[in-house]
This record gives C-alpha cells, structure tokens and sequence, in this order.
C-alpha cells in the first residue's frame, strides 16, 4: 500500500521530532546528574568549611582560657610582689630605726 505524500511527510516530521526529544531528554538527564554530582561536591565542601570552623571555635575557646589563665596568674603575681615589697619595706624601716638606736646607745 502506497501512504498519502502528505501522511508520509507528517510522520517523518514526528520522528524528526521524537528523536529530537529524546536527545534533549538525554540532554536533561545529564544535566541532573552533573547538578546533583555538583549538590554533593558542594555539601561536602559546606561540611568541612563547618568542620574547620568548629575546630576554629574551640581553639579560640582554648586561647581565651589560656589568656584568662594568665591574667589570673598575673594578677595573683602582683599581690605576691605587692606584699613582699611591703615586708621589705617593712624590714626595712626596721633596719633602720635599730641603726639609729644603736648609734643613740653607742
């Protein structure tokens, strides 16, 4: 059986067109693919830039008391030197009152 010109050229245009559709579908699937691959690329990215900011928190944390720890040593520090300043002074002071009467006795 012969088909009609024009039933012959509208089926040639629907394959046309099918085989255009499925390579803009291939088109598409790849492009899903790349999109989720790069999804993923992403999200472990995201996950170690959290990683290092946890690390990076807690280091802070550490210097922080480290720093607090210091200021308090510091500190504890200037009351020893301030007390010991004040019994040399003290003995001092003494010192000197015992010359003084032992040149008055002398």
């Amino acid at each position: 059986q012969k088909v009609p010109q024009q039933t012959q050229e509208q089926l040639e245009a629907m394959m046309t067109e099918r085989e255009r559709l499925l390579m803009e579908n291939k088109k598409l699937k790849a492009e899903k693919e790349n999109l989720i691959l790069e999804g993923t690329k992403m999200s472990r990215r995201v996950q170690s830039v959290e990683e290092r900011m946890k690390a990076g928190a807690a280091e802070l944390r550490r210097a922080e008391q480290l720093q607090s720890d210091s200021d308090r040593a510091k500190e504890q520090l200037q009351n020893q030197l301030s007390r010991q300043t004040a019994k040399v002074e003290k003995a001092e002071a003494q010192s000197s009152e015992l010359r003084a009467e032992l040149r008055r006795v002398a």
